[in-house]
């Protein structure tokens, strides 16, 4: 199972409600199990035959408790919606600093995607949180 460092406030059933009514679109089942178990944090820090390990995500970003929620993501990112011309959930970021978005739109609804922040455009991740949950160590 994942282990996640300086996950924020546990989110109630009804916190959850309510982000979840904000969003236009249902969201996965796998998102909404994920958010009620870990409310955003980091990896921890592994080591692989004494290396660190460097993995995909840095870290998640909370929902309603924190300072860099999703919530709060959603209205910075409103440029890149913009330019998709679709609105998506930023949930985790790279050590580089761009964002993985969950498609909600029903073409494309569950794929994960990165929005790059420098090119201003988006690259494929996965075909669903599941199979970016299944990638992480220790999910």
């Amino acid at each position: 199972m994942i282990s996640l460092e300086e996950s924020e406030q546990s989110l109630t059933e009804q916190e959850w409600q309510t982000f979840a009514q904000k969003i236009e679109y249902p969201l996965p089942d796998s998102f909404k199990d994920f958010y009620l178990q870990h409310n955003g944090g980091y990896l921890e820090t592994l080591f692989i035959d004494g290396e660190e390990y460097a993995p995909l995500i840095h870290g998640f970003m909370p929902i309603t408790h924190g300072s860099l929620t999703i919530e709060q993501s959603i209205i910075d990112m409103q440029y890149a919606w913009d330019i998709l011309q679709e609105v998506c959930i930023p949930f985790a970021s790279d050590p580089g600093g761009n964002s993985f978005l969950l498609r909600i739109v029903p073409q494309h609804y569950g794929e994960v995607v990165v929005w790059l922040e420098e090119e201003e455009s988006i690259i494929p991740c996965r075909d669903s949180f599941t199979d970016l949950l299944d990638d992480l160590p220790y999910y």
